[in-house]
């Protein structure tokens, strides 16, 4: 095996879930304040952040893809080690982690934030103080529920940060992937 791919992909697990969790993590303390100045109108304000999360969607789902697809790679990469190997643990993590927080952020996507919109489509023109209060109230229950599921999304990012610093103090040191003819050989 080359010796350049385990660092590889080590790298794309790390771009990938800095962007997938960062892009989260930003929206909340950032975008919104700036989304309120552009727009004071809270309804216009919420159409903005709502285009933002769809767009941000489609990439956290490609970044899950990147972190998921180099993850099982690394994992198959190891398979011939013993089961007692630690490394495998937490590269089994590494899998099954990213996967619930794909399925938490494909639910975002396209099952609340679509209910989401179809809601505020049927909101009055009179801003959100006008809205009907069944309608405002199963919008904000969906739009607690997008919250805890996004902050569940982010306490797996960080989960994940942590296995990848984990795995970054001992990086492929003295890795079994590595084939006898990498071994440097004897004077």
């Amino acid at each position: 095996m080359k010796k350049w791919l385990p660092p590889a992909l080590f790298w794309i697990q790390y771009l990938a879930l800095a962007a997938w969790v960062g892009g989260l993590a930003a929206l909340p303390f950032f975008a919104t304040v700036t989304f309120q100045k552009l727009a004071p109108d809270r309804m216009a304000a919420g159409d903005i952040v709502g285009e933002t999360l769809r767009r941000l969607g489609l990439a956290h789902i490609g970044c899950a893809a990147a972190f998921l697809a180099s993850s099982t790679l690394q994992l198959w990469l190891l398979r011939p080690l013993s089961p007692g190997f630690r490394w495998r643990r937490i590269l089994a993590l590494k899998i099954i982690t990213p996967f619930l927080m794909l399925l938490a952020t494909l639910h975002l996507r396209f099952a609340l934030g679509p209910r989401m919109e179809a809601l505020r489509a049927q909101a009055p023109a009179g801003g959100y103080e006008a809205w009907s209060d069944a309608g405002r109230q199963e919008f904000d229950r969906l739009h607690r529920r997008y919250v805890h599921v996004s902050q569940g999304i982010l306490l797996g990012g960080a989960g994940l940060f942590l296995l990848l610093a984990l795995e970054g103090v001992q990086p492929f040191r003295a890795s079994p992937i590595s084939s006898p003819s990498d071994a440097p050989s004897a004077p």
